[in-house]
């Protein structure tokens, strides 16, 4: 006996995703949220996030408008579209966006977690939009979104890059590790 393939069936909403205008896709998806979206969705949105906004042809589960910044929960609907987000975040960051990703469960595990790593994100942002040039201050809240709230270098690199901050000379005046 051969196995059947087995097809998995879209949301209503995937199943709409090209046959309605872009923000009519958006606000279906705004009143459909995954678990993981509802559980973090206050905690987003009291740091400025807005939810499933429009985006260069692409609906973001959640952006920071201000500081180009796009939070993606990971669940079943990114399942099998590796290739299809992997251009997202490409055209994205080509246009000065960054992404921080989640899976699903965490979202739903840990709703507070999420939002305090984007919470230091942000606070990070405001902050270095405050000084003017790289400082002691700036170096060392570099440092601590490296070490303590686990940023991935790439991810503050190119915030820094996004505030015109050169990430190598920022850190050639601090080598010593943060203490606390």
């Amino acid at each position: 006996m051969s196995e059947m393939p087995v097809t998995l069936l879209e949301s209503p909403a995937e199943a709409r995703r090209d046959r309605i205008p872009l923000t009519e896709f958006a606000e279906l998806l705004r009143g459909n949220p995954t678990r993981g979206e509802a559980k973090v969705r206050e905690g987003l949105e009291s740091l400025g996030f807005e939810f499933q906004i429009p985006l260069y042809g692409y609906v973001v589960d959640f952006l920071h408008d201000r500081h180009a910044v796009i939070v993606e929960i990971d669940g079943c609907s990114h399942a099998g579209r590796g290739a299809e987000d992997a251009e997202r975040m490409r055209v994205l960051a080509a246009r000065g966006y960054i992404f921080l990703r989640f899976t699903e469960e965490l979202a739903v595990a840990e709703p507070a977690k999420v939002a305090r790593i984007c919470g230091a994100h942000i606070r990070l942002y405001d902050e270095l939009e405050e000084i003017a040039a790289p400082t002691m201050t700036t170096r060392y809240l570099y440092r601590y979104a490296r070490e303590e709230v686990k940023l991935s270098k790439y991810q503050m690199d190119r915030s820094l890059v996004a505030l015109g901050i050169d990430p190598k000379t920022l850190l050639a005046a601090d080598s010593q590790p943060i203490r606390k």
